[in-house]
């Protein structure tokens, strides 16, 4: 098969020998591309001293071809740069297959041969336009005739037919069924290690669209390079294989985003994180050498400098094993993989002006040192890559380091892109001595970079540099597995890209089409529509509708978006609960006067209804501990906003005046506290600047994942708001009783396990209002009545007088943490609340009702000590003494102390 292939080429040359010059090429896909980025390719390659770019083009069909050939000919045109057209069939019936319109092989290319034949960019050989094809499409001989007269035989024709039975073999039958078609042929196969031939191509790695396939690359660009220009007779044209096709992962030039983002080939071939530019001087030097008809060792440095080169190697090592392998061809071995030795190469070329005494030392377990000669060098480290950072240095003749290669992602002994990669890190030697150095993968530990140091990519994040959101795909193990942490999915599909991405789109035009933020945010990545996360409604898509991965354009969107849907949730259960824990509020409190107390509507004051409307939502934390350590984040900056909106409501509500009754005004507060939370709903998903850094301060790291955040069910919510109001009824019916209650919590000064020995107590009265709180004991009782009884009948001067005991409290039986009684409260919740409000004021009564608007710690402290948080349950703590003193001052006239019973 060799010896047929060389004769193969031989004939190529020969059939092609009508061009003027010797000409080199680079193979161009043809994608969407913006102008600036066709017009840099064209100035880059012009730069490399490339003649032309021939034109891969599959679907003809698709727009994006019509623009990019108006962005590429007319440039070209202007710049003295060469382009043709190879007509990729192969791809084009692919997508007839798949729906397209290309359906028609050569025949759909008619317009673009019509519209840019006679472009003074259109690259000729001997006065005709040239045009190649990748495979045959599977036409027959017919087809392409017919589609030739069509043209009136205006081309030179070199197709690669190279699927055709004996296209590598000398076949008289090959040639008598195709030969009266072909001017010249053409083949990508001359490219590979074991063939002779004038193609140029590094590598080829292809695990996308179906193929999975790997052909090692290793030196071969520069043995082919030497090959070329050992030839005698040289071919007529050299095409680098390929500019910008990072699917195949041959590659020389840019890979711009607007074209290669596809999910597959992104993870493995993107310019950020797999640059090939490395190569472009080795390019150039070769062109030069090839026009000018000089050898290997006469190659030079076309910069003029010392030397040009690079180093590659693929970034895992040879007995890795990824963890996904089996789960589908993306993540298995591709063909050939194991086939391939993971080396550090390089290729040199020495300036031949500047003599001998240079040396190249590759890094490595053991180091390997070889001297370099005029002209074109290569080679490869003494042993296969290590972990870690990689690097090769020049040395001059004094032993001095002037050129070293280092950079690009460590080499990792895991699967840091979950599959079997086999593209090339390229590293383009730099003037100067540079310790070794490369980028960290994800999770990668720091202690894994072999010979030098890692740092953080290029994000700044602990992300690989240039990793892209657009690019994962579904099946991703961040998506698929959630026995992962949060944090780990989250990062695993870069969704903090995804959401700085959406959020830029909508500060650049915010309400596009009256969209609102969360509208347009999954919009933007083609999700559902009605996502409006910002009214609380019943039946609103953004909290019943469930967004699954394929329901939008990129994992990282998915991901974002029902973490929004969760927020949502947590307003909507918790405004919901309020509609039904209003009903069993108000069946329940007129049990609260009758129970504990009749309570003074003139005294049941706003700034009382206001403390249970700015606090008692935050019990609803307690049960979900997870929830509250991110919620708290972006509740706290809106508390205080929508406090003064309850406080300006709370002006203006006539239900809340003092002639109505508790009922009507509790009713009130219910209203009230609903709209409180559905405008700090609104608030957190309008927009703004600020609320979407909210936004994304509880949602980052994944936080509000399933695998991390559980919404709280409407029951529970509505049992937690019930306890919330009855926490502060009970103590108020008590404090505002038409009958002077004065209840305090008392310290007995005394630990739990000791006998009862509190002075003004009552035998009766310890075990019905004692509570054990950290080893101490307290009793919630009442100063009802005198505090002391006087007998005159010894005469008012000389009176027998009795102290009297503190009382029971009415109710305080009722407690029973029944959730149909008064929402479970107990007095043991009365008094540890009553005792942390002490403690955490100081040591001290007279706090004022817990603010969270003023302390994200209040908001901690309500999660650990529910409806107990100190600020919540506002009773007096003192010891007996103290409260009987006051209590006392207050039967015989004079003023109440400010914390009555208590100082």
């Amino acid at each position: 098969m060799m010896k047929g292939l060389v004769r193969l080429l031989a004939i190529s040359s020969t059939l092609a020998r009508v061009a003027s010059a010797k000409a080199v090429l680079a193979h161009y896909m043809v994608g969407t591309v913006t102008q600036e980025h066709a017009h840099k390719d064209i100035d880059n390659a012009k730069s490399m001293g490339l003649d032309g770019f021939a034109l891969n083009i599959g679907d003809a069909t698709c727009e994006y071809v019509s623009q990019a050939l108006s962005y590429l000919f007319p440039y070209a045109e202007s710049v003295g740069f060469k382009l043709y057209i190879s007509m990729d069939v192969y791809a084009s019936g692919d997508a007839c297959y798949h729906g397209a319109k290309s359906c028609h092989g050569p025949s759909d290319y008619q317009w673009i041969w019509d519209s840019y034949k006679g472009s003074s960019a259109y690259y000729q050989v001997k006065g005709r336009p040239l045009i190649s094809t990748f495979s045959s499409g599977g036409f027959h001989n017919d087809t392409w005739i017919d589609w030739k007269k069509g043209l009136a035989n205006d081309m030179f024709f070199m197709p690669d037919f190279d699927e055709t039975e004996g296209y590598y073999d000398p076949a008289d039958e090959w040639w008598s069924y195709w030969g009266p078609i072909v001017d010249g042929i053409f083949s990508w196969e001359s490219a590979w290690p074991e063939r002779k031939g004038f193609g140029g191509n590094p590598l080829q790695y292809k695990n996308a669209y179906g193929a999975h396939v790997y052909r090692q690359g290793d030196l071969n660009l520069p043995k082919r390079m030497i090959n070329i220009l050992n030839m005698d007779p040289q071919p007529d044209y050299v095409q680098f294989q390929t500019w910008n096709d990072g699917p195949e992962a041959h590659y020389i030039g840019n890979l711009w985003t607007e074209q290669n983002n596809d999910t597959e080939p992104y993870f493995y071939a993107n310019q950020e994180t797999w640059d090939h530019t490395g190569w472009q001087p080795l390019v150039s030097s070769f062109v030069n050498a090839y026009k000018t008809g000089q050898s290997a060792s006469q190659m030079t440095p076309m910069n003029g400098d010392v030397l040009v080169g690079a180093a590659w190697y693929r970034t895992e090592l040879s007995d890795v094993k990824c963890p996904y392998e089996g789960n589908d061809a993306y993540y298995n071995k591709p063909d050939g993989w194991d086939d391939d030795v993971k080396y550090l190469y390089y290729a040199i070329i020495l300036n031949p002006s500047y003599g001998s005494g240079y040396k190249v030392t590759v890094s490595g377990s053991t180091e390997h040192t070889a001297p370099l000669n005029p002209g074109m060098n290569y080679g490869y480290g003494a042993g296969e890559v290590q972990t870690g950072a990689q690097r090769i240095t020049v040395k001059d003749p004094s032993g001095n380091v002037i050129y070293t290669a280092t950079g690009g992602m460590c080499v990792s002994d895991g699967c840091p892109n979950y599959i079997y990669n086999g593209n090339y890190q390229v590293l383009p030697l730099k003037k100067g001595n540079v310790d070794p150095i490369c980028n960290q993968w994800p999770g990668m530990d720091h202690s894994a970079c072999g010979y030098g140091t890692c740092h953080a990519s290029g994000d700044g994040s602990n992300n690989a540099a240039g990793d892209d959101f657009t690019h994962v795909t579904c099946t991703n193990p961040g998506v698929t597995d959630a026995s992962k942490d949060a944090k780990f999915r989250w990062d695993s599909v870069y969704a903090d890209q995804a959401w700085t991405w959406g959020v830029d789109q909508w500060n650049a035009n915010p309400f596009p089409g009256g969209l609102n933020f969360t509208e347009q945010f999954s919009n933007l990545f083609h999700g559902p529509e009605g996502i409006d996360c910002g009214t609380i409604e019943n039946d609103n898509p953004c909290g019943s509708n469930v967004v699954q991965c394929n329901d939008v354009t990129c994992p990282g969107a998915y991901f974002a978006i029902n973490s929004m849907e969760s927020i949502y949730r947590v307003h909507f259960n918790f405004w919901d609960a309020l509609d039904r824990a209003q009903n069993d509020i108000n069946a329940q409190v007129g049990e609260v006067s009758s129970t504990f107390a009749p309570i003074k509507s003139s005294d049941f004051s706003v700034k009382l209804l206001l403390d249970i409307i700015a606090l008692k939502g935050m019990p609803y934390f307690k049960a979900n501990p997870n929830t509250l350590a991110t919620v708290k984040d972006w509740v706290n900056p809106m508390v205080t906003n929508s406090i003064t909106i309850a406080k300006d409501t709370l002006k203006d509500d006539s239900a809340l005046s003092a002639e109505n009754s508790i009922s009507t005004r509790l009713n009130a507060i219910v209203t009230i506290w609903q709209a409180e939370i559905v405008s700090m709903n609104e608030q957190l998903f309008n927009g703004s600047k600020e609320n979407t850094d909210l936004l994304f301060t509880a949602i980052t790291d994944g936080q509000m994942l399933e695998t991390k955040h559980q919404d709280l069910g409407i029951d529970a919510i509505q049992a937690l708001v019930s306890k919330a109001l009855f926490a502060e009824l009970v103590p108020l019916a008590w404090q505002l009783s038409s009958s002077e209650l004065g209840p305090v919590v008392i310290d007995s000064e005394q630990g739990c396990g000791d006998k009862h020995d509190v002075k003004h107590m009552s035998s009766k009265s310890y075990d019905s209002s004692g509570v054990c709180v950290d080893s101490k004991m307290y009793y919630l009782i009442g100063c009802t009545g005198e505090a002391r009884t006087c007998d005159e009948s010894h005469g008012s001067f000389n009176p027998g007088c009795t102290d009297n005991f503190f009382s029971n409290l009415p109710g305080l039986d009722d407690l029973t943490g029944s959730e149909t009684a008064f929402g479970g409260l107990t007095k043991e919740d009365i008094v540890n609340g009553a005792v942390n409000s002490f403690a955490g004021n100081g040591n001290a009564n007279g706090w004022s009702m817990l603010d969270p608007s003023n302390t994200v710690d209040g908001m901690g402290l309500v999660s650990e000590y529910n409806v107990t948080a100190p600020g919540v349950v506002m009773l007096p703590v003192c010891t007996a003494s103290e409260a009987f003193s006051n209590w006392f001052s207050f039967t015989n006239g004079k003023p109440k102390s400010a914390n009555y019973p208590c100082n």
